[in-house]
């Protein structure tokens, strides 16, 4: 049997960074727990939110990020295109 949580995120991107640093040092992004944030800005860099420029824990950061699942809203056009 599987068990697992799944945690809900909606902060700014700053915020979250945060939040999966200390899920990491809590040792919550070893594949039980499952997170999930709404991406609804558009951002060149969404791939790479874990990253920040002269940061000493990027390599955290990044292994922090595994677990996270970004939605991001897509624009369907209905009708004739």
């Amino acid at each position: 049997m599987f068990c697992f949580v799944v945690i809900l995120i909606c902060v700014d991107d700053t915020l979250l960074r945060r939040f999966m640093l200390q899920a990491y040092e809590m040792g919550m992004t070893s594949g039980e727990y499952v997170f999930i944030t709404p991406n609804l800005l558009p951002n060149p860099d969404y791939k790479n939110l874990w990253f920040l420029q002269g940061a000493t824990d990027n390599d955290k950061a990044r292994t922090a990020y595994q677990p996270l699942i970004q939605v991001r809203p897509t624009m369907f056009r209905f009708g004739k295109n």
